[in-house]
Parts: structure tokens; C-alpha cells; sequence
């Protein structure tokens, strides 16, 4: 493949900007234990000392899905580096997971607790708005992507 087949796309430097957001927001959420609230913890974050494993293979943590998911975004990024018609799976993997992510983090009480007037914490809610701007711009760029890509017959085309 030549050189202009792996030009970085606007998507990849966005999904590379939320990767990174995960990555900072699972070391915060491990350190402090922060469990997600799957199954209800009446409106505060369950402290458990179980984090990375809740992280690994549980549900996830309160500010981060599990790593499965995480797991399939970095395939979907990786799968996007290919102009031909199966990089179009690639964008709508990582579509998908930036779609979806707000409702994920919006379901988590720590959120709502995190951004009230009374128990406003700068420190957790900078990342989370952070990652919610970049899973914002993730998306946009892959539905940018996606009708350049359907419009060109799956392919991304050179000036993409």
C-alpha cells in the first residue's frame, strides 16, 4: 500500500483524541474505585476495590465502559485505516460505540452527583466532559465519513 493509503482521516486523529480520554478517565475511575451502577447504587458511586477487575471483565467502571467495548472501538479503528469497502465496517464500529457512549455515561448517577451545584468535583468533571465532547466529535466524523464513504461506493477516496 502506498503512503497516501494510511493518510490519518479526521476520524482517526478523533477516535485517537477519545482513546486517549479512556484511558485517562479508567486510571481515575480504578484509582478511586469507582464501581458502575448497573445493578443501582441509589444515587452515589459504590467504592469497591474491584475497579480494574469491574473494568476488565465486569460492566465497566462509573466513567468508562468495559474493556471489551473498548476492545472492539480500537478494532474499529484499526479496521478504518483501510480505504477499500471494509474500512466502511471500521466507521460504523466506531460510530456506533461514540453514538452510544453519552447514554452510557448520562445512565451513571456519579454524573448526575458530579455535575449538581452541591457536589460539583472539578477533578472528575473535567474528564467526563472531555470525553463527552470527543465521543461528540467522534460521531460527527463518522457519519461525515460514512456518507463520503457511500458516495464513493464504500472506498475513501486519496483527498479524504
Amino acid at each position: 500500500m502506498s503512503g497516501d493509503g494510511w493518510k490519518t482521516t479526521k476520524l482517526r486523529l478523533a477516535g485517537l483524541a477519545l482513546l486517549a480520554l479512556l484511558a485517562i478517565d479508567a486510571v481515575v475511575s480504578i484509582h478511586n474505585g469507582m464501581k458502575p451502577c448497573a445493578s443501582g447504587c441509589q444515587g452515589h458511586t459504590m467504592h469497591t476495590t474491584h475497579a480494574l477487575h469491574d473494568f476488565l471483565v465486569g460492566n465497566g467502571t462509573a466513567m468508562d465502559p468495559p474493556a471489551f467495548l473498548v476492545g472492539l472501538f480500537i478494532l474499529g479503528l484499526l479496521v478504518n485505516l483501510r480505504r477499500d469497502r471494509w474500512g466502511l465496517l471500521g466507521v460504523v464500529l466506531v460510530g456506533l460505540f461514540a453514538g452510544f457512549q453519552p447514554f452510557g455515561e448520562f445512565s451513571e448517577p456519579l454524573v448526575h452527583r458530579v455535575f449538581s451545584s452541591a457536589h460539583f468535583d472539578f477533578g472528575i468533571a473535567l474528564p467526563i466532559t472531555l470525553y463527552l465532547l470527543a465521543a461528540a466529535a467522534v460521531f460527527v466524523t463518522a457519519v461525515w465519513e460514512l456518507v463520503v464513504r457511500v458516495r464513493n461506493s464504500g472506498r475513501l477516496p486519496i483527498s479524504a
